[in-house]
């Protein structure tokens, strides 16, 4: 490390370099055996031979690590901040400017004391460029004024988005991309050519060493909640939770710990942005491969981005000299954002203008209508004139017809009660049936619930038992209500028993192609369809076969978490029972129980109800509600707090189909 001024190379014997080093940082350059850091100080010497005197010359300088004063011909000028041989001596400072000067000789050096004690990184990364001032200022000015053209176009579309959020605030994607914008059109005016630092002169180099972390934090945060936005079922909750943790503590580190720390930082989140722009094109591929809408346009936007962000973290540290390109990244990442909005708003007007053509011809049929309804009126006027005459005749008709109406209405009322006498009869004999409640069976507890909307009910269900051994279990629901439904359910039944308990080494999707083609054979093509379920326990194993049936859920007692069982893999999934022209077999899935899992099946009107509010409880509340209950809750607890639940969302309204719920817990 030394401290040279012009004066010292004018002695007899000038120093001798300690090294020759090009354009780039201190950190790991080695000297006379010594791996340096990025702390310290050092003197640059360049002699020029210059073609004539009297010449006006300029440098252009950029980042120079931290601060320096630079000399020609032996006068100072220029600096950065305040060159120093120490922490407290040196006043770090981000300052790319353009420094001219006269030449009054044919021979000159450029001298430049250049200090770091302030960052993690040290020396000049980029070159300095010496010419003709005119052609120097030119290019800089070039270069600010695309800068500020990103800056104005990135944040008038920041600001666009905002406006889009402010007159339709149910979709969040407008608010994130625009904050986005909003904070990386003020990222651009501190990097680069650092123009703010030239609006803001007096404001110290810590202030603006803690706002660029802070902006390149922030932005990760921001950008991953517009994506979550944008596609919530490709990029999940879980995964942006992740990246607002880690923006959060980059965050906070940034502000409890001095710039050489929270800078060096930005090296490891450098990764994690890579990390994120990799999982970001995952998430569209995927986007794609589902037909979301407009994944392509956005894919072909951000794989730039993406590019232009790997080029940055790549000048920064040193191993490439391309330049900050990240501007243009983001600027054409919005225009193909653009792109995907017109043709957004493209759809949206052709949807409008078809509106629009209905909207016109319905009320051309209206107006057609109307003098057509006032023609009749006027019909019908003299036809009342007329029927007036008639109408006396008509009276003494009607009287008779009372009379004759009253006899009717003792009948109908005779048949009335007959008929709840037959359905109360039919409900009785259904009754017998069903078991009231669950058998007791070792290594399961078993619990259910059957609640009918009349007195005969159109669900089924059966636990079948091979000596004092669970072997299986099944739910059936016969669709419409009353006496036909009831004996639906009583003859399935029958035949779903007999078939499930003489045939115990067919596959379960067999068994219950055999209860279909019986059931077509007793009563022919049903005008009541009916979905089912079956299950066939052997030991921890359950073969499980779906007739058009809502799913069966099963709680997890090692993780607590509820999942629908085969959710990922639904062409086991066959049509209902019934009917003879649906001809494509039924499949049959198998999964393992463990010890205190728990299946919960249930009947449509569990998750189609509806309450007061229009709004139906439907199966992630179901799965919410076995989440929810304690982990070691026996079977009669899980069902009572599904119940409970389940009546809490209906409020006062009234039940509309059957409802049945089983609990089976493995012990």
């Amino acid at each position: 490390m030394r401290d040279l001024k012009p004066e010292d190379f004018k002695k007899p014997k000038s120093p001798e370099p300690d090294a020759y080093i090009p354009p780039r940082y201190w950190n790991n350059f080695v000297i006379k055996g010594k791996k340096l850091d990025g702390i310290g100080y050092a003197t640059y010497r360049l002699h020029v031979l210059g073609d004539r005197k009297n010449r006006e010359l300029a440098l252009r300088i950029r980042d120079v690590y931290m601060a320096y004063t630079i000399f020609a011909g032996g006068e100072r000028i220029g600096a950065a901040g305040r060159f120093g041989t120490d922490e407290a001596s040196e006043i770090p400072q981000y300052l790319p400017q353009v420094v001219d000067f006269p030449t009054a000789a044919h021979e000159y050096d450029i001298i430049m004391n250049v200090s770091n004690f302030h960052h993690f990184r040290g020396g000049m990364p980029n070159q300095i460029l010496l010419g003709n001032e005119r052609d120097i200022r030119g290019m800089r000015e070039i270069k600010l004024f695309s800068e500020i053209l990103f800056f104005g176009g990135i944040i008038l579309m920041g600001l666009y988005h905002l406006f889009l959020f402010a007159i339709r605030k149910k979709d969040r994607s407008p608010l994130y991309l625009g904050i986005f914008c909003v904070v990386i059109s003020l990222f651009t005016l501190i990097t680069g050519e650092r123009y703010l630092i030239y609006l803001f002169p007096d404001t110290s180099w810590n202030v603006f060493a803690l706002f660029i972390a802070l902006c390149y934090f922030f932005s990760m945060i921001v950008f991953s909640m517009y994506w979550n936005s944008l596609y919530p079922d490709e990029f999940p909750k879980i995964i942006l939770r992740v990246f607002q943790v880690i923006g959060t503590v980059f965050i906070i580190i940034a502000i409890v710990t001095p710039p050489r720390i929270f800078l060096y930082s930005t090296l490891i989140f450098d990764v994690m942005i890579i990390a994120g722009c990799v999982y970001v094109i995952y998430v569209l591929i995927i986007a794609a491969v589902k037909k979301r809408e407009g994944p392509l346009i956005f894919l072909a936007g951000f794989i730039i981005l993406s590019i232009f962000i790997v080029n940055d973290i790549l000048y920064d540290i040193g191993i490439i000299k391309t330049g900050q390109l990240f501007s243009m990244g983001i600027f054409l990442f919005l225009f193909f954002q653009s792109i995907a909005l017109s043709m957004r708003s493209g759809r949206s007007f052709a949807a409008i203008e078809n509106l629009s053509r209905e909207l016109k011809s319905k009320t051309d049929e209206l107006a057609e209508l109307n003098l057509s309804l006032e023609r009749k009126v006027q019909e019908r006027t003299k036809d009342l004139d007329k029927a007036q005459g008639e109408l006396k005749t008509l009276l003494s008709v009607f009287s008779e017809m009372n009379d004759n109406l009253f006899d009717v209405n003792r009948e109908l009322e005779y048949a009335q009660k007959t008929m709840q006498q037959d359905m109360e009869m039919a409900g009785s004999v259904q009754a017998q049936f069903f078991s009231k409640i669950p058998p007791t069976v070792e290594g399961w507890d078993l619990a259910f619930a059957l609640k009918p909307i009349a007195i005969v009910s159109g669900d089924l269900y059966d636990f079948y038992m091979t000596g004092d051994r669970l072997a299986g279990a099944s739910l059936f629901d016969v669709s419409g209500h009353g006496v036909a439904s009831g004996l639906i359910t009583m003859l399935a039944k029958s035949i779903s028993y007999r078939q499930f308990m003489h045939n115990p080494a067919a596959n379960l999707n067999h068994v219950l192609r055999m209860i279909n083609e019986e059931l077509i054979q007793e009563v022919g093509n049903l005008g009541n369809y009916i979905s089912g379920i079956m299950l066939r326990f052997t030991d921890g194993r359950v073969d499980y076969v779906n007739a058009g049936h809502p799913d069966i859920i099963i709680k997890r007692s090692d993780t607590g978490r509820a999942e629908i069982v085969g959710k990922g893999s639904r062409d086991f999934k066959g049509m209902f029972l019934g009917f003879s022209f649906f001809t494509r077999p039924y499949g049959m899935l198998t999964f393992e129980m463990k010890q205190g899992d728990a299946l919960v099946m249930y009947t449509d009107s569990l998750v189609e109800s509806i309450n007061g509010e229009e709004r139906q409880y439907g199966i992630r509340k179901l799965l919410n509600c076995c989440e929810s209950a304690f982990a070691d809750a026996t079977a009669t607890e899980l069902l009572d707090f599904i119940m409970n639940d389940f009546k809490t969302f209906i409020g006062e309204t009234p039940q509309m189909d059957d409802l049945t719920v089983i609990i089976i817990k493995k012990l």
